[in-house]
């Protein structure tokens, strides 16, 4: 580190020893010290600091790369997690039309099922108002069979839709 020279001091000849003087010459020699710590700031070697700076700065550097990079993939990790939710959600919704249309049906099943039960109990009725009496063997033996094929369809149709387990 260099010091400078401090200026020479004033001529006597010119001096006059005034208190005003003596305090101005102080004060000029106070700024030129000021002046001079200031000054020495521009001498000191900064190669340290700066060195230091860029390595930090490297570092940063790198780190803002990989936060980048992990940004991005979970970026591509989100996107792909809503694709498969919308996907899921096409399913679902595939799953509960297939499951309204099955219920539809089996409702009507049900519906027709018991329009022919009810039309075989006329039929049954009909015919054996008179106790049965002006039937032959043949059409009683066909009435049974009938009416044992009516119930198999009730009771067939009580264990499909009873729960499983409770048959």
């Amino acid at each position: 580190m260099r010091k400078a020279m401090a200026p020479p001091p004033p001529p006597r000849g010119k001096f006059s020893g005034s208190a005003e003087n003596i305090s101005s010459y102080r004060s000029l020699v106070l700024q030129f010290d000021d002046i001079m710590r200031r000054n020495e700031v521009l001498y000191e070697s900064c190669e340290d600091k700066f060195s230091t700076y860029v390595i930090n700065s490297g570092i940063s550097i790198r780190r803002f790369k990989e936060i980048e990079r992990e940004n991005e993939r979970l970026q591509s990790q989100l996107d792909k997690s809503f694709q498969e939710a919308r996907i899921l959600e096409k399913k679902l919704n595939q799953a509960r039309n297939l499951l309204a249309e099955e219920n539809a049906r089996t409702r009507r099943a049900e519906q027709e099922r018991e329009a022919i039960s009810q039309k075989f109990e006329m039929v049954r009725e009909l015919l054996l108002t008179d106790n049965g009496n002006t039937l032959n063997n043949e059409t009683r033996q066909k009435l049974k069979r009938l009416e044992a094929s009516v119930t198999s369809l009730k009771q067939g149709a009580r264990l499909v839709m009873s729960p499983v387990g409770k048959m």
